[in-house]
C-alpha cells in the first residue's frame, strides 16, 4: 500500500476536532501527518493532551511532523520592473517543541495580530466597497462576522461564489478558482499588490529574513510553500500566461536569495492548479539549489483534502524524494510524552 502523506494542515481554528482530523486521516489510509498551524505550536501543547487512551490506540499507527507557518514581508521585482512588498509564508518543519515559549514570546514581538473582531469587520466593510465597486455581486447585507466565521477575506469570498451570483461574478473577472477553494482568495487578491483588494501588511509582519530566523531559533528547517500562491492565474491567455512566468520569476529570486536558509521547497499545492510543467519546473529549481521537495494540499476544515493533489492523485512519499533524510517523525504517544516533559519542567 502507498505511503500517503499530507505536509501541509491547519488545525487552530478548524471546525473540525483533532480526534476527527485523525479518522479522516485513517479513513484515506494517510499514514504520515504535518500540523502547520499559522505563528503557533499550540495544537501539540493544547490539544495532544486531550486525546483519550481509546484516541491514541486507534491513531498508534500515524506519524505526526511537528510544523507550523511562518509569514514575513519579501520586496521583490516583478518580470514587468516593479518593485512590490508582499506577506508571503514559509513553513518550518522539525520545530522543537521545549521551545514553544520562546516561539510564543518571539512572534509577540515582532507581528500585530490582525485576527480579533474589530479589524475583520473593517476589513469586511474594505473588502465589500471593492468588490461593489468593481460590479460583483453578493449579499452583502448578510455579511458579518461571527464566531463561526472570523475571518473577512473568506466571509466575502463565499458570497461571491454564492449560486445565487458566482455566474455573474465569474462574467466580471473573478478568479474561477474561488469556486474549486474559497480559501485562496485571501492570496491571490488581497497578498497581491495588482490587486485592488491589496491589503498592505508591512505594519503587521516582520521581514521574511525574521520569520526565518524565528523558525531557525526553535530548531526547525525552512521550506518555501505555494510558490505560485500570489499572483492570480485569471483573465485572457497572454495574462495567465504572464502570472506564470512572474511566479517562475518569483521562485528564482527568492531561492537565489535566501536559498541557504532552506532546507526544501513545496512542489505540490493547489494554488498550482495541477500545472504539470510548474511542478517540473520547483523540481529543477530544488535539484539545482540542492533541496528537498514536499508537498501538501493547506487543508483548514473537514472535507478538504489531505494528502490528494488538484489532480485527484494521492501526494505520497515517492512524490517527495529523499524526506526520511530529514524529516522527523513522531507517533502519537510521543508528542504526549514530550509534552509531560515541558509541563513538568515549566512548573
Amino acid at each position: 500500500m502507498e505511503d500517503r502523506i499530507g505536509m501541509h494542515n491547519h488545525r487552530v481554528g478548524a471546525k473540525n476536532s483533532l480526534s476527527d482530523f485523525f479518522s479522516e486521516c485513517l479513513e484515506n489510509n494517510i499514514k504520515t501527518v504535518a500540523i502547520t498551524d499559522h505563528k503557533t505550536l499550540k495544537t501539540y501543547i493544547e490539544e495532544f493532551p486531550k486525546l483519550t487512551a481509546e484516541d491514541r490506540d486507534k491513531f498508534r499507527r500515524i506519524k505526526i511532523i511537528i510544523g507550523l507557518e511562518m509569514t514575513g514581508m519579501y520586496e521583490y521585482t516583478n518580470i514587468a520592473g516593479q518593485k512590490h512588498k508582499i506577506a508571503m509564508d514559509i513553513l518550518g518543519y522539525n520545530l522543537d517543541l521545549s521551545k514553544h515559549d520562546l516561539l510564543d514570546k518571539l512572534v509577540s514581538q515582532n507581528y500585530v495580530f490582525t485576527d480579533s473582531p474589530e479589524f475583520q469587520r473593517k476589513e469586511l466593510e474594505r473588502l465589500i466597497a471593492v468588490a461593489k465597486t468593481l460590479g460583483f455581486e453578493a449579499d452583502y447585507d448578510n455579511m458579518h462576522i461571527s464566531k463561526e466565521e472570523k475571518l473577512a477575506a473568506r466571509i466575502l469570498s463565499y458570497g461571491l461564489i454564492d449560486p445565487k451570483y458566482k455566474d455573474y461574478n465569474l462574467s466580471k473577472g473573478m478568479l474561477p478558482e474561488l469556486i474549486i477553494n474559497p480559501r485562496v482568495f485571501f492570496n491571490r487578491y488581497c497578498k497581491n499588490p495588482d490587486s485592488p483588494f491589496y491589503l498592505e501588511q508591512s505594519g503587521f509582519n516582520p521581514q521574511i529574513a525574521t520569520a526565518i530566523d524565528i523558525i531557525h531559533k526553535c530548531g526547525g528547517n525552512v521550506v518555501f510553500p505555494h510558490t505560485a500562491a500570489y499572483h492570480p492565474k485569471a483573465g485572457n491567455e497572454m495574462e495567465v500566461k504572464y502570472a506564470w512566468e512572474d511566479s517562475e520569476k518569483f521562485t528564482k529570486d527568492f531561492v537565489s536569495e535566501y536559498g541557504k536558509e532552506l532546507k526544501g521547497i513545496e512542489v505540490i499545492h493547489p494554488s498550482y492548479l495541477g500545472n504539470v510543467q510548474f511542478e517540473q519546473f520547483l523540481r529543477e529549481t530544488a535539484k539545482e539549489n540542492g533541496l528537498y521537495v514536499t508537498g501538501g494540499t493547506d487543508y483548514h476544515q473537514p472535507g478538504e483534502k489531505i494528502a490528494q493533489d488538484t489532480n485527484g492523485v494521492w501526494i505520497t512519499k515517492d512524490r517527495l524524494p529523499g524526506l526520511d533524510e530529514w524529516i522527523k517523525t513522531y507517533t502519537i504517544d510521543d508528542i504526549e510524552k514530550m509534552v509531560q516533559k515541558i509541563s513538568k519542567e515549566e512548573r
